[in-house]
């Protein structure tokens, strides 16, 4: 994903912007603007910039290039930069919580070991094996029971 270049805005739009985040807890929580998947958004100049990528520029310095802010407290609207680290798109993601998750396990939901069950499937999406197989087994049973009854 490619970033908008952030410039160090002028004393007004910092103030501005200082003036939308509450910090009296340990998360310097952003109060302004939201976009739709819950990430604090500030404009400066008629264009929006998420809040905790200005935080960080503000504070630390530029976001080294490649790189992406993840949020170590897992709150999309903190902005306090010891709560973010730059690390590369796909290690934000899988220390994430979405399917990506999986990822980091080598243990079914199920508790089987995929190392030894685990396959990948033409979609790329990795399986436990014995639980497929399982599952196989219970839809078998239900349409052989259906085809009995005659429906």
């Amino acid at each position: 994903m490619r970033w908008k270049q952030i410039e160090v805005p002028s004393e007004h739009d910092q103030q501005r912007f200082w003036s939308h985040v509450d910090k009296s807890h340990s998360c310097w929580i952003w109060n302004g603007a939201q976009n739709g998947n819950g990430y604090g958004t500030f404009q400066i100049d008629r264009k929006n910039y998420r809040v905790h990528r200005l935080s960080y520029m503000i504070l630390r310095g530029e976001i080294p290039s490649g790189l992406s802010l993840d949020h170590l407290c897992r709150n999309r609207l903190c902005v306090n930069p010891d709560h973010l680290e730059a690390v590369s798109l796909r290690e934000n993601i899988l220390r994430g919580t979405g399917p990506a998750s999986s990822c980091r396990t080598n243990i079914c939901c199920h508790g089987h070991d995929l190392i030894t069950n685990g396959r990948i499937r033409g979609d790329g999406k990795r399986v436990c094996i014995l639980c497929v197989r399982s599952q196989s087994q219970v839809r078998n049973k239900a349409y052989r029971e259906r085809l009995k009854a005659g429906v």
